[in-house]
């Protein structure tokens, strides 16, 4: 019997489906995030709104339990949360150090009891616990434990460690669980930061062979500061807040949105079954300096372009002006090391990490030091009174 060539065969498909059948193509991957903050401030609450739209789901960082089985619960915002109009996931995180597992059953019957008075509207509950594979026998057991606490159609959801692939439990583990989350970013080698595309792309194929239903990834959106010890261990990632060590070698990783981009575009032109959506962690604020700005999330969740775009203009204020820099781009970007105006005036001033050098008839805003602009944001650096308020800025990098 011959053979044909693979050209052919698609030839020949097609003129079969050209009487009516169709090729189903991949549908798109959905996008959720983490809403991992703990205290609900403004800049919580203003995220929240102009992100959650652009969501199929928010999973809400809702209880904590430390590894002495001491819990902790973030002041959430119930207005806020009934407001996103979108399926909320409850998450409880359980240190993978936590061995008292019944305990932390009876915190999380405590907290499905909460959201019943509170009328909040679960979709689903999801177990985050970072436990090593020889105890996924008895988190096996603490969820099956759990589904009978579950309000009838609320779903149960886990993350999944990579590590975990190497372990025959996995499976029966999986199969407890509605869904599972994958997390595909660690501090595991700081050479490749804190994403590595190509060793993410081979655990979801990896992951997905095992998979006998379909499954999210959880991707970054933001940065850690590393410690390492004298012996070169690592000895303690900051992720969620600001931190100073007095020993050992630190480094910040960061999550780079152009990565990031470049791996949704190669999951979609290689497509891994069983693959459904992306939940993103975390949710940025203005005010998370560990995290994208939300235009630069939002840019990555659309596949928009990211640029970067820093400009600096004179904006008239009495008989002045003030001098205002923006970054009316896609993605954060170095401040614009000096700026000079070319014209005769009788005052200025500079805030904001600028310093006021007056050279050849003109006034210079110069940078102390280096920094970064996030993205749609704006800063007064300065301001002048000058006899042409018409002249133009010149900007320099």
């Amino acid at each position: 019997m011959g053979t044909f060539s693979p050209r052919i065969l698609l030839a020949l498909l097609a003129m079969l489906c050209s009487g009516g059948c169709s090729l189903s193509p991949t549908p798109p991957l959905t996008h959720e995030m983490y809403v991992w903050q703990l205290a609900w401030t403004p800049a919580v609450r203003n995220a929240l709104e102009q992100t959650a739209p652009m969501m199929a789901g928010v999973h809400v960082l809702a209880l904590e339990v430390d590894p002495r089985g001491e819990v902790r619960e973030p002041s959430l915002d119930l207005d806020a949360l009934r407001r996103t109009s979108q399926p909320l996931v409850a998450v409880v995180r359980i240190d993978g150090c936590v061995k008292d597992l019944p305990q932390a059953q009876e915190h999380i019957r405590n907290l499905l009891q909460r959201w019943r008075d509170r009328q909040l509207a679960m979709q689903a509950l999801e177990i985050d616990f970072d436990c090593g594979t020889f105890q996924l026998d008895a988190y096996a057991r603490f969820l099956a434990g759990l589904r009978p606490l579950l309000p009838a159609g609320t779903r149960l959801m886990i993350t999944a460690l990579p590590a975990w692939m190497a372990s025959q439990r996995l499976p029966e583990l999986a199969r407890v669980a509605d869904e599972v989350v994958l997390q595909v970013h660690s501090v595991s080698n700081p050479r490749h930061g804190l994403f590595d595309p190509d060793q993410a792309y081979a655990w979801i194929e990896q992951y997905a062979r095992r998979a006998t239903a379909p499954f999210k990834v959880a991707l970054p959106t933001y940065g850690s500061k590393v410690q390492w010890d004298d012996n070169g261990r690592i000895a303690s990632v900051v992720s969620e807040t600001r931190a100073s060590f007095d020993a050992g070698t630190n480094r910040e990783l960061a999550a780079d949105p152009e990565t990031i981009a470049a791996f949704l575009r190669r999951l979609s032109r290689r497509p891994v079954k069983g693959l459904s959506g992306i939940v993103w962690f975390r949710m940025p604020t203005d005010a998370d300096q560990r995290a994208w700005s939300v235009p630069t999330f939002l840019a990555v969740v659309r596949s928009e372009p990211l640029n970067r775009s820093v400009n600096a203009k004179l904006q008239p204020r009495g008989t002045g002006g003030d001098i205002v820099i923006a970054n009316t781009g896609t993605l954060d970007a170095p401040v614009p090391r000096a700026i000079r105006l070319k014209a005769a005036c009788r005052e200025a001033d500079a805030v904001s990490g600028y310093t006021l050098q007056r050279r050849d008839g003109s006034l210079q805003w110069v940078r102390a030091m280096p920094g970064m602009m996030r993205a749609g944001t704006a800063v007064s650096i300065g301001w002048a009174n000058c006899d042409n308020m018409e002249a133009g800025l010149e900007v320099s990098y």
